[in-house]
This record gives C-alpha cells, structure tokens and sequence, in this order.
C-alpha cells in the first residue's frame, strides 16, 4: 500500500504525517480526492482520479495551494476554514490545468491524525448533469413561452381531481379572468351548468375516459357569454401525477359565419327557384353544379339528369371548343352576354340569350349563367323588320311622288313667276293691279321656301352622320344667306367638330336668315362656343330687336311665325335628331340669344364632339 506524506514546507518536520496505509483505498475510488493541510491550505495528497480531472501530474498538484484548483477563493475567504461553512455536496467549481473551469460536487470532512487537522475533499465532475439541466430549463422556458403565447386557450388540470394547475393567458382571455381566478378552481366552472354532469364537464370525462379526438363543447364567460368551442386533449404523467392538458379553441365567430352561410344559401335558393329564366352554376370543367326549378320545367330533364351535363349537352348553336374558350375567358369583374339557342329533352330549339359572371359557390369560384327565352322577342323582331320594310317602301313611294310633285310644282312656279314679270312690265308702277300681283309673287316665293323645306324634311335622317367642322358649316351657310352685306358676323367655332350631317348647314343658315328678316336693326352676329362640366354649348347671338317674350313659348312650333313658320320648327327637330337640345335665352329689346346643348355622348355612347383634335 503506498504512503501520503505532507509538504507543507519550513514546518514541515513539525507537522509530518506518518505512513498512512490507504493509498490503494483511496487510489481506487471513482472521484477525485485531495486531502488539504487546514492550516496551510496546501495539498498534501491527490488521488488517481483527482489528477486526471485537473489534467496535471502529483508533482504539479501536491504542494500548491488548494485554491489553486477547487474552489477559487482569495486569501482568508476558504469556504470550511475561514468562513466557517459546510460544504456537503456543494456545487463548486474546479480549475484545471489548462485554466477551464469544471462545475463539481463536492464535499469536504475536517479529520484529526495526530493532533494536526486536515480537510478532505472529495468530488466529482458534474458538467454533463449541469448540461442536463440547463437543456431541461431550456426546454422547460421554450415549453412555458409556447404555452404561454399560444393563440389557443390550454387549461391543465389534475385527471382525478378536475382541478385546473395552468392555463395560458389566452385561456384567461376566453374566459374573461384573471389566472388567479382560474387556477386552483375546479374545470366545471369552465362549463355552462347544462354541459356538467357529476361535477365534471362531460367533454373531460370523456377524454379521461380515452376519448383521443376533438370534441365539440360550450364555455361560459366570467359575465355569463356562452361561447362554442373545440378541444382536444391529453392525458399524461408528471413527477407521478395524471394530469389532462386541454386546447380550447374559439369557433364561435365560425359558428356564426356557418349560420350565416346557410342561411345565405336558403336565400340564395329561394332567389334562383324564383327566377322565371333558367339558372344554373356551372365549374370550370364545364358541368352543371346546380340548377334551378325553371331549368327543369323549361328544358324537360330531371334535376338529376342536369347535374350530369354541362353547358354542351343542350347547346344547339356553339361547338364545345366555342363554350370551353367562353368558360375560360370569363371576365372577372363584368358579366358576359352572348346569344345561342338551346335544345330541350324533346327536341325543341329556344333561342337564349345567355348573361354570365363569377361568383362564389360552397367556397370555390364558379359561373352563374342565366338564360332568357327569347322566342317572343325574336317574333317581334321578325315583325318589327317587316313592318320596317314597309315603312321603307312606302317612304320610297312618298319620296319619289313627293319630288315629282315638287318637281312639276317649281316648273309650275317658274311659268307663273315668268307671266308675273312681263305682266309686271305692263302694268303701270302706280295701278293698283300693281300691288296684287306683288302679293302673288311673294306667295309664289313662299311655296318655293315650303318645297325647299320639304325637300330638306325628307332628308333627316337619311344620312349617315360624321364628325363636322361646326366654323367650316357656318361659313357656307353665311354664304348661302342675302342681305348680310352690312352685318357683322362673327365665326368662333372653327376646330370644333360635332356628329351631324349636311342638314346641319341649313340650321345655321335658317338661324342667320331669320336675324336679317326679323331681327329689324342687326348689325353684328356673333357664333361661339363653350364647355360646361357635362356639355358643349354652341351660343348664338344677334343685336337684333329680339324675341318677345310671350312670342317664346310657340317659337319652335311648325307654322307659327312671320315668314312660312318652318324654319325653326326645322332647326328644333334637326336638334333633336341629333340628340341635342336648343332653346332661346335673349333678353327682348337686346337681341335674340339661342344656345344649342350638345351631350358628351349618345345614349349609344357615341362622343358627339371633338375640340381640336382631343375627345372632349
């Protein structure tokens, strides 16, 4: 057996230790051991194991102060010695060699041989137990984070006892309380009385029971809301405990929204079952998912039948290419409108006219297409065509008598007026025959006036209308007009251009005509234009006497007037034909004032004006 002999230095003589004969006991051991001089605190022993731990040879260890390797500490501050401690596996730290610290337990005895005290330490490595722990905490930490940041409510209760251990903040938010409030109660004040039955919730009992999936319960709130709610749970062991953890989740705003979906579809049904057009919903494979009661009675198959067809099956006019590319490019947010016809269970063809838009059904995009029946439309339209073809005739045949009969008239005109000037030429300037024969010319001249509105009456609407230069048509009807010789007129209208036609020159020459026959002092015409937020209005002004003012009413009324009361009545209906409005705002006694309303656009959505070369 070997010996342990102490170094302690100038005293060591004094303070020798015998032969003590444990070195094999103590070399055997499987932790460290070093045996201390109380007094010096210098090592007089270490074991096999001891050396291995700090990494270094017994010469390198025996002899050196303690603190030089277990328990760091400054002079006069050893744990046992000094401070008067008790160390009974402690945790202590040991410094190696190497200068890397080892987390130990530890425990030191104070022993007596031969009137001298020394500490024995003993000790072993725990740095995988420290591991051990500092994962476990970490695990513990992550576990407490996600239970306590779950979105969903988690109670964890006692198995046997139904008392609630834990529960997350959510949990305490689902039931409106306080943690406080929750732990320590039992899992029956989570529940409505009516879900409780030997004072456990039947949900618990059912999962204590071995119940594994997800069960559908009620809660009730601390100020008595009931609210729905789906758990799952788990029972488990911990430190010898059964306990049941529980995830609550809050469906009671989903509960409401499924109510509301059936509700809306029982609304949706009714609305489609009421339609008188056919209905359907139809997927992007082209096949029918629903259809309504119209579509069976009108196309003769049971509803059934319907639900395993699709658009081409009843189709009489479009190839299945034709509806897949229309089923494909459906627009998203317009409805699309096409016309085909359909054929029913017995072979009748009904020509449809089809609307279509996406909708949502049972949570997947789809196709509402609703049919109308257009066969009565279809007849009136036959009907109406062939009544136009007759107006067409028959306006052929008027137009055609109407200027032949105008024709034979001016010649009548021309013999008449000739026979008035040689007669004119005859008759002394101061006979009275003289003024009767004025008088049948100035009616030879208004019959001529009535041919050439009637010639231009025909023509309205006769034309195809086109963008026209409103500056260029008044210059030309200026033209036109005698007697202008003294008056100014003013054109501000050039660059603008509006949908009309020809006739729109007669407008503005039966505008202008009428300020030099009837406006008595004209001396300046003025024709401009402006743009309202809605509107172009073309503003035609004289200096003339004006309009009286009960002469207003009746002004664009066939036949009234000075003259042959049908140049305003003309230019009212020209307006009109249009699409635009005229009306006269002059101030008697100033001058008459007409301003002509042009709309942007026609109720075909045609843009009825142009400035320059931008779309108003």
């Amino acid at each position: 057996m070997g010996e342990i002999h102490t170094n302690a230095g100038e005293n060591s003589e004094e303070r020798k230790l015998e032969k003590i004969p444990v070195e094999e006991v103590l070399g055997s051991l499987l932790f460290g051991v070093l045996i201390v001089d109380e007094e010096t605190h210098r090592i007089v022993y270490a074991n096999r194991h001891a050396l291995e731990m700090i990494g270094a040879s017994e010469k390198d260890v025996v002899g050196n102060i303690c603190h030089c390797f277990i328990c760091p500490a400054e002079k006069g501050r050893c744990p046992v010695s000094d401070l008067g401690q008790t160390v009974d596996r402690s945790e202590r730290i040991l410094l190696k060699a190497n200068g890397e610290s080892v987390p130990i337990l530890k425990t030191v005895a104070v022993v007596s041989w031969h009137g001298h005290k020394y500490l024995v330490e003993s000790f072993i490595d725990i740095t995988r137990r420290k591991k051990a722990e500092e994962a476990l905490q970490e695990s513990e930490e992550k576990y407490r984070r996600l239970f306590d940041e779950n979105l969903d409510a988690i109670f964890l209760a006692d198995a046997e006892t139904g008392i609630i251990v834990d529960c997350n903040r959510a949990a305490a938010e689902l039931v409106g309380r306080d943690k406080s409030e929750i732990i320590g109660q039992h899992q029956r004040i989570l529940h409505p009385p009516e879900r409780v039955k030997d004072g456990f919730s039947l949900t618990f009992k059912q999962h204590v029971q071995g119940e594994k999936g997800v069960l559908e319960d009620q809660i009730i709130t601390k100020n008595g809301e009931i609210r729905d709610v789906l758990i799952k749970a788990k029972v488990f062991e911990l430190r010898g405990k059964k306990l049941i953890q529980g995830i609550f989740r809050d469906i009671t705003e989903q509960k409401k929204a499924e109510k509301a979906l059936r509700e809306s579809e029982e609304t949706y049904r009714a609305i489609l079952n009421g339609m008188n057009d056919t209905a359907w919903v139809i997927d992007f494979n082209g096949r029918f998912i629903d259809v309504n009661e119209t579509a069976v009675r009108v196309l003769g198959y049971s509803r059934e039948e319907l639900l395993k067809m699709g658009p081409v099956d009843i189709d009489s006019s479009l190839t299945e290419a034709q509806i897949m590319e229309l089923i494909r490019n459906m627009p998203k947010d317009k409805i699309q409108v096409f016309e085909t016809s359909h054929r029913t269970k017995d072979g009748r063809i009904i020509p449809v006219e089809i609307s279509s838009s996406l909708i949502t059904y049972k949570g997947k995009t789809a196709i509402l297409s609703i049919a109308r029946d257009l066969t009565e439309r279809k007849k009136a339209e036959a009907e109406l065509k062939k009544l136009m073809e007759q107006l067409k005739m028959a306006n052929e045949k008027l137009s055609v008598v109407g200027r032949w009969t105008r024709h034979d008239a001016r010649n009548k005109l021309t013999v008449i007026k000739s026979n008035l000037y040689l007669a004119k030429k005859r008759v002394p300037s101061d006979d009275p025959i003289r003024a009767y024969l004025d008088e049948i010319e100035i009616a030879c001249d208004h019959i001529a006036k009535i041919f050439d509105f009637a010639s231009a009456y025909e023509m309205l609407g006769v034309e195809e209308r086109f963008y026209v230069d409103v500056g260029k048509i008044i210059d030309e009807a200026a033209a036109l007009v005698s007697g202008l010789n003294n008056v100014k007129l003013i054109n501000k209208c050039h660059g603008l251009q509006v949908l009309a036609d020809s006739q729109l020159r007669q407008l503005f020459y039966n505008l202008i005509e009428n300020s030099i026959k009837h406006g008595e002092k004209v001396s300046n015409i003025s024709i401009n234009y402006k743009l309202t937020d809605e509107n172009l209005e073309i503003i035609y002004e004289d200096n003339g006497v004006g309009i009286p003012e009960d002469a207003k009413g009746n002004l664009f009324k066939e036949g009234y007037g000075k003259g042959t009361g049908y140049g305003l009545y003309f230019t009212k209906r020209l307006c009109e034909m249009y699409g635009w409005e005229i009306h006269e705002a002059g101030e008697y006694g100033k001058g008459a004032r007409f301003i002509i309303t042009v709309p942007k656009r026609s109720h075909k959505g045609e843009i009825l004006y142009k400035v320059g070369q931008n779309y108003a």
